[in-house]
């Protein structure tokens, strides 16, 4: 099958349809602007720049389901919907000043909500709470944009906090960027589409 033959498929289901004497390229230009490409995307997160961000995985989910036997059948009944987690990858961007660094970053947004040992003060005990965890990280936004720059679909993960933070591994055989890949759990996501304008 040629690219013609699928392009003029695409264009068929997406309801573009080649007039006599037009050809096809008008209609795989608005094809090629109507699909959802990878790499239109940023993520919105407190403190850290959309640049620093490699990649991120969009939010799904799975309903769990319960199965009962009645005589010799089976049935699956729905129980409840989950959440899967979401991961990102930062390149590390170096800097003399901790704070002001990648990694440096996301130990202030774990200290904001927990305090090592060594940092207990006396009459200032606290435990680790979802609430403060879901404060230190902010408002989670993935946006996929169009090629103008327009936002046309968001994802907003609800009550959000930081649930692993993997640094990447060092080594003298390579002369990449470091990067650190996090991951994040929620309680629910919101999907907002807004279409084309």
């Amino acid at each position: 099958m040629s690219v013609l033959d699928i392009t003029k498929r695409a264009a068929s289901r997406l309801g573009f349809e080649t007039k006599p004497g037009e050809g096809l390229s008008k209609n795989l230009h608005e094809v090629q602007t109507q699909v959802q490409q990878k790499y239109r995307w940023y993520l919105v997160i407190n403190g850290l720049h959309a640049a620093f961000i490699e990649s991120v995985t969009r939010p799904g989910y799975r309903v769990e389901t319960k199965e009962y036997r009645l005589l010799d059948y089976h049935f699956k009944h729905p129980t409840n919907v989950k959440w899967e987690d979401v991961s990102f990858t930062v390149k590390e961007i170096f800097s003399s000043n901790v704070a002001n660094s990648v990694g440096g970053l996301f130990m202030q947004k774990l200290k904001a909500a927990w305090a090592p040992p060594d940092q207990i003060v006396p009459g200032q005990y606290r435990d680790l709470s979802k609430s403060a965890l879901i404060n230190a990280l902010g408002t989670i936004i993935i946006r996929s944009i169009n090629p103008e720059g327009e936002t046309y679909e968001e994802w907003e993960l609800k009550q959000a906090f930081i649930k692993e933070v993997k640094f990447g591994e060092l080594s003298y055989a390579a002369d990449g960027m470091t990067d650190i890949r996090i991951s994040l759990s929620y309680d629910w996501a919101e999907l907002k589409y807004f279409g084309p304008k």
